[in-house]
């Protein structure tokens, strides 16, 4: 009996110790699911249903229902049909295969869309039963292609590509990896330029006056482009902007622009002139407050003359130098005008 009592009173405070764990787990998990609850009402989620304005190109998680069409102008006249050539109206975004029935793809050379909408399935339409599409005109239809699709990318025929004049910020991946050797963005609306990154062939991107902000990495690996007139606008040539640009040789760097951040220009191994048009802008810099050279591995003499200059209006070399941190011995890189 006495034996039995022992064992009782042990299983008692064993039961007993165990409440007090299950008691103090409890009050733990308590204080953790409060503390998780108050990040996460901190921290907003990504909304899964964000997309892209057909309009204006912007984003716009309030947006519900399809893209709004545009109208035909009535009032443009269209210069004469070239060969290959075929045009027509798209009313509904997703309705460029319906709009195309009847034609013979195959000799589709050049697609000039009238009026109305894309999306993502007539991108996609375009790059797989188009495949012998060279030159594609966006410029009047809106675009209703979301943030996170990915447009024309990957397009492996096109050699001109027109944009939505209607845009009014693009992401890096609607035109990249393309083999244009052309693309311009028409209009006054686009404002955000997120860049076409890795097109491996373009030469020439147009960009409206209107681009206020360049997103980093814009022009990563373009290695055919020579040259870019940059928008009077922008601020900042941002981060890897014209990163291994090998075919790059010179650029006008606007008035506007106050600051140039890291390996903006880095690879550029064919630059031969960088012309500033205002003041010197800051550059990047080190832990320590060292500037940082946004030019890697360009080239500033060969053989003893000299291949790369960098122009500035005329007085400025000393302030630029002083500025950047460069001592006198890099003066002959600079030329005045």
């Amino acid at each position: 009996m006495l034996h039995t009592n022992r064992r009782f009173a042990l299983h008692s405070h064993i039961q007993s110790m165990n409440y007090k764990k299950l008691i103090a787990l409890c009050g733990i998990a308590l204080i953790a699911g409060g503390t998780l609850s108050s990040c996460h009402k901190d921290t907003p989620k990504k909304d899964k249903h964000t997309h892209t304005d057909g309009k204006t190109g912007a984003t716009s998680s309030h947006q519900q229902g399809p893209v709004a069409p545009t109208l035909p102008n009535p009032d443009e006249k269209l210069p004469a049909l070239r060969e290959g050539e075929v045009r027509v109206a798209v009313p509904k975004a997703g309705g460029l295969e319906a709009a195309l029935k009847g034609q013979d793809l195959s000799k589709m050379r050049i697609l000039l869309l009238t009026s109305g909408a894309i999306n993502q399935d007539d991108c996609d339409f375009i790059r797989y039963k188009a495949k012998n599409l060279e030159e594609l005109d966006l410029s009047r239809v809106a675009f209703g292609v979301l943030d996170d699709e990915y447009g024309l990318k990957d397009n492996k025929s096109l050699k001109k590509i027109i944009a939505p004049a209607t845009l009014r910020r693009t992401t890096n991946g609607w035109f990249s990896y393309t083999r244009a050797e052309e693309i311009i963005f028409p209009g006054e609306k686009l404002r955000v330029f997120g860049g076409a990154l890795f097109n491996e062939r373009v030469k020439t991107i147009t960009l409206p006056e209107s681009v206020e902000t360049i997103l980093d990495e814009a022009f990563w690996n373009n290695n055919k482009m020579e040259s870019i007139t940059l928008p009077s606008k922008i601020k900042i040539i941002p981060a890897r902007c014209f990163y291994f640009c090998k075919s790059l040789k010179s650029i006008d760097i606007p008035a506007a622009v106050t600051e140039i951040q890291k390996d903006a220009f880095a690879e550029c191994v064919q630059l031969e002139r960088i012309t500033f048009l205002g003041e010197a802008p800051a550059l990047p810099k080190d832990k320590n407050g060292q500037t940082l050279s946004p030019f890697a591995s360009v080239v500033w003499e060969t053989s003893g003359q000299r291949k790369c200059v960098i122009r500035v209006p005329k007085g400025k070399t000393k302030s630029f130098l002083e500025k950047w941190q460069w001592d006198a011995s890099m003066v002959s890189r600079f030329e005045e005008y």
